[in-house]
């Protein structure tokens, strides 16, 4: 499940933040200036957060290209009303507390339902920003580094977040976009999945010395190498 929301997220503003806004802008607004204000702005907000907001950026990108496959596939929001109280009281608030719940389902089902499902342009720039990301922590060894990664992340806590540990979600993303039937999302998701293989091809599997990590990732892999051989494909 993917969890995009911001712990510095103000108030007003959605679970996908100031950034979540502008991505939706997208979809709905119909100036080109404007709307060409908003990605270089996203742009500019990647360059400068890619590091501290990895995990975010990734699930907005997922939430956005995922949106086609369906919605099982979607973030899942899940809500719980906590209950105080002992005996017979304790198990009327958590009858109330249940009604409470379904109600707050219903809302966040109606509003889910009210969202405009992003479109392929906005699905490509999603991938554009996947690049970014990965073009801008390959400055820092740690990023590409999966033994290096997981000893940094072990000794800040957990706090610490690398682009080799969102491996998966990489080739996924950029397997779902080169798997579309639009031509440009198509020719984007290839791109992106050049560039995970290109960046991930040689990174060594620490637990099983003599192999890579993109060995687990094989079928991708492979459709990307038969792609370049069907060039009536595009």
């Amino acid at each position: 499940m993917n969890n995009i929301s911001r712990s510095n997220t103000e108030p007003g503003l959605p679970e996908t933040g100031l950034e979540g806004v502008l991505l939706s802008m997208l979809d709905v607004e119909t100036d080109d200036m404007l709307k060409q204000d908003v990605k270089e702005t996203l742009i500019s907000l990647v360059q400068a957060t890619s590091s501290d907001l990895l995990s975010y950026w990734l699930s907005l990108c997922k939430d956005i290209l995922a949106s086609c496959m369906g919605a099982d596939m979607r973030s899942t929001i899940l809500i719980e009303e906590k209950s105080d109280g002992t005996g017979d009281e304790e198990d009327e608030s958590e009858g109330i507390d249940d009604d409470v719940t379904l109600q707050s389902a219903s809302a966040v089902n109606q509003e889910e339902k009210m969202k405009v499902i992003p479109r392929w342009p906005s699905r490509v720039f999603a991938t554009e920003i996947v690049q970014r990301l990965m073009s801008a922590c390959e400055t820092e060894r740690a990023h590409i580094d999966l033994a290096l990664a997981k000893e940094l992340q072990i000794s800040s806590g957990g706090r610490a977040d690398y682009l080799v540990l969102h491996l998966s979600d990489l080739v996924r993303m950029s397997f779902m976009g080169a798997t579309s039937d639009n031509t440009n999302l198509r020719l984007a998701g290839l791109s992106c999945l050049q560039d995970v293989i290109t960046r991930f091809s040689s990174v060594p599997e620490p637990e099983f010395p003599g192999h890579v990590i993109l060995e687990q990732f094989q079928a991708q892999v492979f459709f990307y190498i038969n792609m370049q051989s069907w060039p009536s494909y595009f």
